[in-house]
């Protein structure tokens, strides 16, 4: 409860605070626009979930089963491969038209 009270109030504060700034890093006229503050929300579940997990799990393989720091975080090496993974594909499917190949495949 109480996070969840400081989460709110950190933001109501800083929305007055950074309307002050003269420099801002993104127009406070882009806060009213519904999309984005829909984009923004749930780009915070998926962070806070994520992280969540990773924390959460952290402590439940070196508490309950009893690995070491070190197995632990090589235990998270494979959600770390599938997350750059992930990455890396949608980073090719933008870049891969533009690259030019140097063997296509051919219409059979």
């Amino acid at each position: 409860m109480f996070a969840c009270l400081s989460i709110v109030y950190l933001v109501w504060g800083s929305s007055f605070l950074f309307t002050k700034i003269a420099v801002q890093n993104l127009p406070p006229a882009l806060f009213a626009k519904r999309t984005f503050n829909t984009a923004v929300a749930f780009g915070m579940c998926v962070n806070l979930t994520y992280y969540g997990m990773v924390f959460v799990l952290s402590l439940y393989l070196q508490r309950v089963l009893g690995h070491t720091p070190l197995e632990a975080g090589l235990a998270f090496l494979p959600l770390t491969f599938s997350i750059a993974a992930k990455y890396m594909a949608s980073w090719m499917a933008r870049c891969a038209p533009s690259i030019p190949w140097r063997h296509s495949r051919r219409a059979s």
